[in-house]
């Protein structure tokens, strides 16, 4: 009996010296270190894409025009877009810029500017601080639009400039950073149709959505295009002024110069590439003619929405500069499709 009590005795000595060592050892073991943080990191991918509850302007996604009437009462004026839908405006200062567009009759996108916009807990004038305190921001999103499957991608870049937030209602916000003051100057919100039809970030699906395709030019193309360039004119006026410089007369219809300058061809721009590069020399020309005047033309790379267009313009060091310069008292443009051209005067 002794001899059994003084066995067990030895044995719980030896757990009670060897256990703590056996123990910490596991504990500081890497391979275990590193499962944990791998299984943390892929709950943390999983968590960032998940979608954000419907508690701001992003409500009004796949509404009737007339919730959003009913709060805030008309709209100033309204002119088509692409696609059969309209841009409903219903705010243009600096402020608070506010145009919804609608198809038949329900909101498709909204794009906002303004610190007076309301739009809840994403808002105008946030930075990327301000934006991580309400959520994670991810360069990838998995979604579905009239049944197909979609993948959408960012990239670095767009991460840094206009990144997504999706909702629980499908739809997303893209937020537009200043490249300079890291905060939020504009909200695009965007039902997963017209997220597509942007035609701005990377997205693959299984099965070809015609939706992407872009009418051809008509002559309603034509009253889509005019209002495209009123819509560039006020986003321009109204970031001068956000900036402190002086607002600039708007023309909105680019004039033909007198006959002593060079005559651009305007409407035949993309008939070839030919007529394409001819027109732009003609712009040069016109440049070189009268120094007071600065063109500038910009490539849409094959994105139409007029917002984005906007945002792609700002995000250029030089186009900033262009447009905040202060000689400028008048500028004209001309848009051309996905493209468009700006005459500083």
């Amino acid at each position: 009996m002794k001899k059994i009590v003084f066995v067990l005795s030895i044995f719980f000595l030896f757990v009670l010296y060897y256990f703590p060592i056996v123990y910490d050892e596991v504990l500081k073991n890497p391979l275990q270190e590193t499962k944990q943080l791998s299984t943390e990191m892929t709950q943390k991918e999983e968590d960032d894409v998940h979608p954000l509850p419907v508690t701001g302007f992003e409500h009004y996604i796949g509404l009737p025009i007339e919730d959003y009437v009913e709060r805030h009462g008309p709209p100033l004026r309204t002119g088509p877009s692409n696609f059969g839908a309209e841009w409903w405006t219903f705010a243009v200062h600096p402020e608070e810029y506010v145009q919804i567009e609608v198809k038949n009759g329900i909101v498709r996108s909204i794009f906002v500017m303004g610190e007076d916009v309301n739009t809840g807990p994403i808002r105008i004038g946030m930075t990327q601080e301000n934006i991580y305190d309400e959520t994670e921001l991810t360069d990838y999103f998995s979604f579905q639009s009239e049944g197909i499957e979609y993948e959408l991608s960012l990239t670095k870049d767009d991460l840094e400039v206009f990144p997504l937030i999706y909702f629980e209602n499908n739809s997303f916000v893209m937020l537009f950073f200043h490249p300079e003051r890291d905060n939020v100057y504009g909200l695009r919100y965007l039902s997963a149709e017209a997220l597509l039809q942007t035609n701005y970030y990377s997205i693959m699906s299984e099965e070809e959505d015609p939706s992407f395709i872009y009418p051809l030019t008509n002559e309603k193309n034509k009253l889509v295009l005019s209002e495209k360039e009123e819509q560039l004119l006020a986003l321009f006026s109204i970031m001068r002024q956000q900036s402190g410089a002086a607002s600039l007369s708007q023309v909105a219809q680019m004039e033909q110069p007198d006959e002593s300058t060079p005559q651009i061809n305007m409407e035949n721009y993309f008939s070839s590439e030919k007529e394409m590069s001819e027109s732009i020399q003609s712009i040069e020309e016109l440049d070189r003619h009268d120094k007071a005047k600065e063109v500038e033309y910009v490539n849409g790379h094959g994105v139409f929405d007029t917002p984005i267009q906007f945002g792609i313009f700002m995000r250029d060091s030089h186009n900033r500069e262009l447009l905040l310069n202060e000689a400028w008292k008048e500028l004209s443009i001309k848009a051309m499709e996905d493209d468009f051209v700006i005459l500083f005067n």
